[in-house]
């Protein structure tokens, strides 16, 4: 079996009821769950909250909340790994038989379908443990700076400072769009980015992070651009 998780807290800060804002014309979490819905990958999708405002609209949207998530794995402090260990403790105990989940954030309107089944078949591929998406750095992290004491500027490593760019190797960061796991495997590193990761490359534009209301309206307009 085959299953979706969509994380959505009731208790966001900076957008309140960010995972439920409308945009586009619809609930925010309403997009992550039609992408899901668009793979026809999954036996089942699963809402975890803690609201039941947002547990309402996922039920109307066709996904399923068969758990309230508990406090402990919703306040500030809870990472995404406590959440995940949550709900793969839920699947042992209601003796569902999940190979592989996938877990998806319903704040990611510029994700899409194609980059989820490509998450699915690198992990394949590579035999992995997990597979999510990454952006490259627009610049070599090697050459970065820092400001010291002082308020000057000098190299964080010094020992590149006269490489060139084109001879360094490219690095990438977490663009936090979505996490495909080998459900056992996770149980045994109990971490996102396990020992064996396959890499799924999109573009910096579209893993904008919505936290504020000026995310909100940059995420809005480039969905319409690319619609």
């Amino acid at each position: 079996m085959r299953v979706a998780l969509i994380p959505a807290r009731g208790g966001s800060k900076r957008i309140p009821k960010k995972n439920i804002v409308p945009f586009a014309g619809k609930p925010m979490i309403s997009h992550a769950i039609e992408l899901v819905q668009s793979t026809k990958l999954f036996d089942r999708i699963i809402v975890s909250t803690d609201n039941e405002e947002i547990a309402a609209l996922a039920r109307q949207y066709g996904a399923e909340t068969p758990f309230m998530r508990p406090e402990k794995e919703s306040d500030d402090f809870a990472t995404m790994t406590d959440v995940l260990l949550h709900f793969t403790e839920w699947l042992d105990k209601e003796k569902l038989a999940v190979n592989e989940i996938l877990c998806v954030f319903p704040a990611t309107p510029l994700l899409q379908k194609e980059d989820i089944i490509t998450g699915l078949n690198r992990m394949k591929e590579l035999k992995a443990s997990g597979a999510f998406t990454v952006c490259p750095f627009p610049s070599k992290i090697q050459r970065a700076l820092k400001i010291n004491n002082e308020g000057s500027l000098s190299f964080i490593n010094s020992e590149f400072e006269f490489t060139r760019t084109q001879d360094l190797e490219e690095s990438f960061f977490d663009a936090g769009q979505f996490y495909w796991i080998n459900k056992n495997d996770f149980q045994k590193e109990k971490k996102l980015v396990m020992a064996k990761s396959a890499p799924v490359i999109i573009e910096q534009l579209r893993a904008i992070d919505i936290d504020t209301p000026e995310d909100l309206l940059v995420a809005e307009t480039l969905y319409k651009a690319f619609k």
